[in-house]
């Protein structure tokens, strides 16, 4: 964590900027009926896990998602760590 109580509001500021693209929303919900989403068939009832508004994953079992959909967030900022480099 980047924030330091210590800090002058502006230092916070300007740490956080920093971080700011390192920050991935992962979310998970459930459908609502069949559908076809930027490639990923989803059916009604599965679970969906969403990774910074996408749909990456889809499936009846929630323990799944839950790992493919962190499996694909750490693999992504392996990605976008290995391009910077």
């Amino acid at each position: 964590m980047v924030f330091n109580p210590q800090a002058i509001p502006e230092e916070n500021f300007a740490n956080m900027q920093e971080v700011l693209s390192t920050v991935s929303t992962l979310e998970v919900t459930h459908a609502v009926r069949d559908t076809n989403i930027e490639g990923v068939e989803i059916k009604k009832d599965e679970f969906m896990g969403i990774r910074n508004g996408k749909i990456v994953v889809s499936n009846l079992s929630l323990n799944t998602v839950l790992e493919e959909l962190l499996e694909k967030n750490q693999s992504m900022k392996i990605q976008k760590l290995s391009h910077c480099t």
